[in-house]
């Protein structure tokens, strides 16, 4: 074969190995944002032709090797790239970084990428079209300005690289859309328990890798509480726990300015507990994150008596509150009188009168809600009847005994509503009774509980587990603790579902 013909194919391959996507961009340009023409460009093109040029001057000297050896295959995963806001997007390219895949991790994700066909295209073209959507659905908006990139490669130095080169061009794309952004990236390695994790929360690796992260730095926190959270609410709160991501590069600060802010959550907190803010001491406001929802965790003390309030973010709605009384504060004083002691404490004492709070309808009335609710009338066996003011709304909690069943109520303190209801029947009473064999195992519902905290078996301690009975169906009754935090979960001991769940600083 003569050099000429032997040129002519290799140009040929080259030609093939670079495929023309303009006509596919041009049908879909409505979804990209146009932006200046990116500063590698130029070098990708000049490298593509610089290796077709060797190619040929090594023909040429007879050593005959083949174009592309010394690189992978066009279509061959090189690197993964993941961009993330709520919007959880995928992105696996080529060495030449050209598009294999897209994939949508959530239905966030789905709804930005609706039906654009990335394939093929360059990386940074498909970087402009996700972000562009991103802005266009309101993802991305000047309260909500974090995005978190995640390059994962098995080169760091070209995984480091690519990291950068990814973070200037989503800095420029949001500084043309007027978006002063917070761009957070960061290179990932193959991590066989962040990929568990991923997996279980439905999220990309690198957004687990930035809650593991954070819940290193302060172990309070839980998967369960971060996963659904968006990237700029981690970064809120990272930002206000003072946590350091290590390994995560930040351009930007994170924007609150959909939050009600620190004043109107103290204010809410305040006005709720009868006070101001000259009544109080130790006022203290901190951002924090609870079962997915961004709250203010508001704290001051009034005389004897702590109080905590955690006020959503975004709503202002009292999502939580409790207060604790001193019994030896007044002791403390030295100034004699009972005055001081009268309130708080009445209000979380199991003999409560129906008198015994401002607003409050009081035991009697409760009982007597309780019992019409049951159908039940004439003489019963009272087994517990209190006031739990600790958590918001206060209620009730009355429980009786009548004719082989147990009744357990709780009551709205103040609306007098049927908060929860429940009744168990005696052991061989007449009425239908749950199997008395559990589908699933203790050892299965504890798997379940510890998943879903996001804890690991060996970091637990004082774990009990008890199969119980309640609403006519078996119960895994589950309590743990880890670094300490108290959790307490009910599973289905028939389909393992998790009915009730809760955790708590472990004082």
């Amino acid at each position: 074969m003569k050099n000429s013909e032997i040129e002519r194919r290799l140009k040929e391959d080259v030609e093939k190995s670079v495929p023309d996507v303009f006509d596919s961009i041009e049908a879909r340009k409505g979804t990209v944002i146009p932006m200046a023409q990116p500063k590698n460009k130029k070098k990708r093109r000049t490298a593509v032709f610089a290796s077709m040029a060797a190619a040929l001057l090594l023909v040429a000297g007879g050593l005959g090797i083949a174009f592309g050896s010394q690189r992978t295959s066009p279509g061959t995963v090189d690197s993964i790239v993941s961009l993330d806001v709520n919007p959880s997007i995928e992105l696996k390219i080529d060495s030449n970084e050209k598009v294999v895949e897209t994939s949508a991790r959530n239905e966030d994700a789905r709804i930005i990428l609706d039906d654009m066909d990335l394939k093929g295209t360059d990386l940074n073209v498909a970087v402009n079209a996700v972000v562009g959507s991103m802005l266009k659905h309101g993802y991305i908006t000047k309260d909500a300005n974090s995005i978190l990139v995640s390059v994962e490669n098995a080169d760091s130095k070209k995984g480091a690289a690519l990291q950068k080169e990814l973070t200037d061009e989503i800095s420029g794309i949001l500084k043309a859309s007027s978006v002063e952004a917070s761009v957070l990236s960061q290179t990932l390695e193959e991590d066989t328990e962040l990929k568990s994790l991923a997996e279980t929360y439905g999220i990309s690796m690198g957004k687990a890798s930035m809650i593991r992260q954070i819940m290193e730095k302060d172990s309070r926190l839980t998967a369960a509480d971060l996963a659904g959270l968006t990237i700029n609410e981690l970064n809120l709160l990272s930002s206000s726990h003072q946590i350091q991501l290590d390994s995560i590069s930040s351009t930007g600060s994170a924007s609150s300015g959909s939050y009600i802010g620190v004043e109107k959550a103290q204010s809410i907190a305040l006005e709720h507990a009868k006070l101001s803010a000259s009544d109080v001491s130790k006022l203290k406001t901190e951002l924090d994150a609870e079962d997915g929802i961004m709250v203010y965790e508001v704290e001051f003390t009034y005389k004897n008596t702590e109080y905590e309030y955690h006020i959503n973010a975004k709503s202002g709605a009292i999502e939580k509150n409790k207060k604790e009384t001193d019994d030896d504060w007044q002791e403390n004083q030295n100034s004699g009188g009972s005055s001081s002691s009268q309130s708080s404490s009445s209000q979380t004492s199991s003999s409560q009168s129906s008198q015994g709070a401002s607003g409050y309808i009081g035991l009697a009335k409760a009982k007597e809600i309780a019992l019409k609710h049951a159908g039940v009338s004439g003489n019963v066996t009272i087994l517990k009847e209190t006031l739990d003011g600790d958590d918001y709304p206060p209620v009730y909690e009355i429980e009786f005994y009548k004719d082989g069943t147990e009744y357990e109520y709780e009551i709205h303190a103040q609306t007098g509503a049927v908060l929860k209801s429940d009744r168990e029947k005696e052991k061989g009473s007449s009425s239908a009774s749950p199997s008395s064999s559990p589908s699933i195992q203790a050892s299965k519902a504890k798997e379940i509980a510890l998943k879903h905290a996001g804890v690991s078996a060996s970091s637990i301690k004082e774990y009990k587990c008890e199969l119980d009975e309640e609403n006519d169906r078996l119960v895994y009754e589950i309590e743990f603790y880890s670094n300490g935090m108290e959790y307490d979960y009910v599973i289905s001991a028939s389909d393992g579902s998790i009915l009730e769940h809760s955790r708590e600083q472990d004082d």
